[in-house]
């Protein structure tokens, strides 16, 4: 008798929530209808982020110095002022840096650091100072790249991690 009269009730329960859960969609689509007529965005953006947002907790509590979980906000709060106090109040340093002493920093001054153009800079005609061609110079670099990505056997240098595949085609370290 007594399994009858709790499944009754455990169903009626069940029935309200979801009536009252139904009622209380339709009205926030009601206020939100009313918001988006009225153009009153941020009571639409509210409504729509109440309905919509998931709020996950990270689900760990705040726990006291000595492990114990801190189940009320209060003892929560109380912990993390005692934590700030421990942080942030520390004692003055004995020793403070002296700006001072600091060597300055290195100026763009062409002159003062000894850089100066480069000669094919000055010149329109792409000629260096010594007269070389600078498509010399550019050869020169490709083939310097070529020699830096490839073995002595003209083959491509290969980096990193060499893999072999598998009978089953997923890829495997060697």
């Amino acid at each position: 008798m007594e399994d009858e009269e709790y499944r009754r009730l455990d169903r009626e329960v069940k029935k309200s929530c979801r009536n009252d859960k139904r009622r209380w969609l339709e009205e926030k689509a009601r206020e939100a209808q009313e918001a988006a007529e009225k153009n009153n965005t941020k009571t639409l953006y509210r409504i729509v982020r109440e309905l919509t947002s998931s709020r996950s907790s990270s689900g760990v509590p705040t726990r006291s110095k000595d492990g114990r979980a801190l189940l009320t906000d209060e003892e929560q709060e109380a912990r993390w002022v005692e934590h700030f106090k421990e942080v942030l109040n520390q004692p003055i340093p004995s020793m403070l840096f002296n700006f001072d002493r600091e060597t300055p920093a290195p100026t763009l001054n062409e002159k003062e650091n000894g850089w100066t153009r480069p000669p094919t800079a000055k010149r329109k005609t792409g000629k260096c100072g010594n007269g070389l061609d600078a498509r010399r110079w550019k050869e020169e670099e490709r083939e310097a790249k070529k020699d830096m990505e490839t073995d002595s056997e003209g083959r491509p240098k290969r980096d990193g991690c060499q893999l072999a595949r598998s009978k089953k085609g997923r890829q495997r370290p060697e």
